[in-house]
């Protein structure tokens, strides 16, 4: 995981698309946040 320093976003990054997909249902179920996937841009 890092922070983008020109557009202040939070980049992660993974094996592959199913232990991303792990990932972000992870931080959406545990914390509660909004995310939004796609490619960084």
């Amino acid at each position: 995981m890092r922070t983008d320093p020109e557009t202040g976003q939070t980049v992660l990054s993974g094996m592959g698309e199913l232990h991303l997909e792990v990932a972000v249902e992870k931080v959406r179920r545990e914390h509660g946040l909004g995310v939004n996937v796609g490619r960084p841009g």
